[in-house]
């Protein structure tokens, strides 16, 4: 009987990729050439190079991109028997590193560029990683000058974060926010020491309070991630899933798991195709980390 292979798997991961980057590059042409955009969706005029690729917009696009090359990383480096350094890795591949590098570096997204910096710090020892930090504050101030949107509402929305004011956020970067900011306010609403907290306060009731509480988003909103979850179906039941999303998904010597998880399971409401996707590489992923390549 034919086994799907890490071979497979690779040869799997590396096709989305470059399928991504082909889709990217016809919708960037179409704009340049000023033709129908292929594909396109949540589409601004104002910003017109912000584009999806094959995602609902372009901040998808680049965590999508993220969890196959962290995934990619990690099988190649299994298969080979051996830790890559940066430039070790991005020369095994020379198609697939112009395609992750593309499309993280101009499908105009903040977010690619937090991927993009994840992608990067996991390669580096603690001593280099403070350089790495010192590099990025260095590069913040130098683009903040130029014409680079994406970096600089990376950038803002970063410091903004770090204060953890949501209005602050919302200011910086309201696309971000949309991530961060409904995540706080539904933390505000959880009581764990209430029946309510308990058994939750059943489905769709972050609608009735979030888009008052956030603003510019529509009526109907809903969000804050997990702790959504939590409200609507009481905190142990979300727990429950959060452990069995964590067992399942995070390689604990990895640390860069641990920050993606969070990111794709932690800030994410339960019936989301990103979170189910992140589930399917990630616990694909482990499961070929920890078995044997024949």
């Amino acid at each position: 009987m034919n086994k799907f292979s890490s071979e497979n798997y690779i040869f799997f991961i590396r096709s989305i990729i470059i399928a991504y980057f082909i889709v990217l590059l016809v919708q960037q042409v179409c704009v340049l050439i000023d033709l129908p955009i292929l594909n396109v969706s949540n589409y601004q005029v104002d910003t017109p190079w912000k584009l999806n690729s094959l995602s609902v917009e372009p901040s998808h696009a680049s965590r999508i991109i993220g969890i196959l090359m962290i995934s990619h990383l990690f099988i190649t480096e299994k298969m080979r028997g051996k830790k890559f350094t940066l430039m070790t890795y991005l020369r095994t591949d020379s198609v697939l590193t112009v395609a992750l590098l593309w499309i993280l570096l101009t499908n105009g997204s903040g977010t690619a560029f937090l991927i993009l910096s994840l992608f990067i710090f996991r390669f580096l020892s603690i001593r280099n990683s403070v350089v790495f930090l010192l590099l990025i504050i260095i590069g913040a101030i130098s683009v903040s000058g130029h014409e680079s949107q994406a970096f600089e509402r990376f950038f803002e929305f970063f410091k903004s974060a770090l204060t953890m004011d949501k209005q602050q956020m919302i200011i910086a970067d309201h696309s971000a926010s949309v991530r961060v900011v409904p995540f706080l306010i539904a933390f505000d609403k959880l009581s764990l020491f209430s029946l309510n907290g308990f058994i939750g306060n059943g489905v769709d009731f972050t609608k009735g309070f979030m888009s008052l509480e956030f603003p510019g988003v529509k009526d109907d909103f809903t969000g804050g991630g997990m702790l959504s979850f939590a409200l609507e179906y009481g905190w142990p039941l979300c727990l429950l899933f959060l452990y069995l999303t964590f067992k399942k998904m995070v390689i604990l010597n990895e640390p860069v798991t641990i920050i993606l998880w969070f990111i794709m399971v932690m800030l994410s409401g339960i019936n989301t195709s990103l979170l189910w996707f992140s589930m399917f590489i990630f616990s694909t992923t482990k499961y070929f980390y920890n078995n044997s390549y024949d």
